[in-house]
């Protein structure tokens, strides 16, 4: 059986027709109205308001330190070569199909041994203050459905006070202001 194109443009598919009238009935419901139609099967999603929360003290230092754990970490990493043990480099003599790219990577001389433990140093960090952080007692104070946008929240204020931290001390981990002057 052969598929062959609507005749004019008038002629729509049956599921254009049906977006067509969701469309219409959508636009004319008065619920609707001065908000733009939301289509069924739409990935838009409406993000609704972080409501307040009274995070403890010491979950927002724990937060704002493993912040800083994984920042550091991930800078760290952009600078250290691409292999962890002495690699050969390798440049592909062909494009690959369909772009101009062309593979090709440097000798590595792999990582030095005080490269090594910082790596592990910095993991350790951000592995530990993220088990101290989602297994601190004050999720346990918050309605079950509520965990997860109160996580949300705690990572979108901890960063605010990234400058109110003090030098690092001698173990690595940052000390915030507070802790600072107490």
């Amino acid at each position: 059986m052969a598929v062959t194109a609507p005749a004019n443009r008038a002629t729509k598919t049956p599921q254009q027709a049906l977006i067509r009238q969701m469309k219409r009935s959508v636009s004319a419901s008065p619920v609707w109205s001065g908000v733009a139609p939301r289509l069924p099967y739409s990935n838009r999603r409406s993000i609704p308001a972080v409501a307040e929360y009274d995070f403890p003290q010491d979950l927002r230092d724990a937060q704002l330190r493993l912040h800083q754990a994984s920042a550091a970490y991930h800078q760290l990493c952009r600078t250290l070569p691409w292999s962890v043990d002495p690699a050969p480099g390798w440049a592909a003599g062909e494009k690959q199909p369909y772009t101009d790219y062309t593979s090709a990577k440097p000798d590595s001389p792999g990582y030095t041994d005080h490269e090594k433990s910082e790596v592990a140093r910095l993991r350790t960090a951000v592995l530990e203050l993220s088990v101290t952080v989602s297994t601190h007692p004050y999720w346990d104070t918050l309605e079950p459905g509520t965990v997860v946008e109160g996580r949300t929240a705690l990572k979108q204020t901890a960063p605010a006070a990234v400058g109110d931290v003090a030098a690092e001390p001698d173990d690595g981990a940052p000390v915030p202001a507070a802790a600072r002057a107490a």
